[in-house]
């Protein structure tokens, strides 16, 4: 009954397409895509994992390494964000640094994630051309630590973390038009701003907002329009304390921030925002696993040992894990959460845990000896082969 839940709203959309151009061999198997340091090489890399585990006929394979979808960057991954998240999920795009080189120079890389098929995975490959950030203004200086990509794929947003680059400016955010008319562009520098965490609200019109932390005493939640031309700026909600606030995501209409032992959620950030009291958490939780389809009320926080669950953000009794990892996703379709760590992928099965039983319960790990140095990991859905 759990498995037809989890693929009630695919097998609906299979089923209207297998009216028009006939039916389909299976439905697609979920795709995982990793960025890690390759300690052999030294090389940054990204490459595809895939999940057997819901076919029958390969659950006991579980969690699979696609060697033929190795791809190499320029330098040790940071971060990505995808293209359109919540539809087509057509592009990834990587953020990687080489530290080990003068100026550390960073670069973006562009990867094609449309009609990705598992048993040849040769389309899951760079589709436009390398950027070298540095190169966008000589002028400045860059040491960007995360990215963030409109829907449409016009616009990045690059969260500066300079003393991680050895250097004494203020930490900035940079918007970067792609489309510009002479190449990719640096439009506008935002200073002052708190390092640790921003997001960029992909909306289905393109009016997209990137929220931000102004860096004061008391911390200003604030709002960029990438739809005005003139990228304006307003307050949301003022943060009543200046601790470090890890990251921030949206999980259904409410924003969540997360601070060190505790989070506070902003209730209808996109209406009429309601800053909430902030509630106890565990210690240690540095990311928000995000939900890309924000259909889940559950808040998953994953820290280096543990993985914590609150069942919605009014949640002030938390369960929690032991997990080694060191970023999570959550496949929104199997609602599947799948957390990175050294040489292993933690899978939580975030749709059938109710706070009854232990989070323990939930949880698989796969052994994956390929994946040193994990940086990121994100969901694609395999390409769907019609029957002729």
């Amino acid at each position: 009954m759990l498995r037809k839940f989890r693929w009630l709203s695919l097998v609906l959309l299979i089923g209207l397409l297998s009216a028009c151009t006939g039916s389909f061999e299976d439905l697609p198997p979920t795709l995982l895509i990793v960025g890690y340091t390759d300690t052999g090489s030294g090389e940054g890399t990204i490459a595809l994992v895939e999940d057997r585990t819901l076919n029958a006929d390969t659950a006991a394979e579980g969690l699979v390494f696609l060697s033929d979808s190795l791809r190499t960057l320029p330098a040790p991954p940071l971060a990505f964000d995808v293209v359109d998240r919540i539809n087509n999920r057509t592009q990834l795009i990587v953020l990687s640094r080489d530290d080990s080189v003068a100026g550390n120079p960073a670069y973006l890389s562009f990867v094609n994630l449309q009609d990705i098929d598992p048993d040849n995975p040769v389309d899951f490959d760079f589709n436009s051309p390398q950027i070298t950030i540095n190169d966008l203004d000589s002028s400045r200086i860059f040491c960007p630590s995360a990215v963030q990509v409109s829907r449409s794929g016009q616009y990045l947003a690059l969260l500066n973390d300079q003393s991680a680059c050895g250097q004494s400016e203020s930490d900035a955010i940079d918007i970067i038009d792609l489309n510009a008319s002479g190449g990719p562009a640096l439009v506008e520098r935002i200073n002052f701003v708190f390092v640790d965490s921003f997001y960029l609200l992909q909306s289905p019109d393109d009016n997209d907002f990137l929220y931000f932390f102004e860096d004061s005493v008391e911390p200003i939640l604030r709002k960029l329009s990438l739809e005005s031309e003139s990228l304006t700026q307003e307050d949301v909600v003022t943060i009543p304390n200046g601790d470090t606030i890890y990251s921030v995501v949206p999980v259904g209409s409410d924003l969540i921030l997360l601070q060190d032992q505790q989070f506070i959620p902003v209730l209808n950030f996109e209406t009429v925002p309601e800053l909430q009291e902030a509630i106890d958490t565990s210690s240690g939780s540095r990311q928000i696993i995000p939900d890309d389809y924000r259909s889940s009320q559950k808040l998953l926080f994953l820290g280096s040992n543990r993985l914590t669950v609150h069942l919605d953000a009014s949640d002030e009794a938390e369960e929690t894990a032991a997990v080694t990892a060191t970023y999570g996703t959550l496949e929104p379709l199997n609602r599947f959460a799948y957390l990175v760590g050294e040489g292993r992928i933690t899978k939580f099965d975030e749709l059938t845990y109710d706070g009854s039983g232990s989070v323990s319960q939930k949880i698989a790990t796969f052994t994956l000896t390929e994946l040193t140095q994990p940086n990121f990991i994100t969901w694609l859905q395999a390409k769907v082969e019609a029957l002729p």
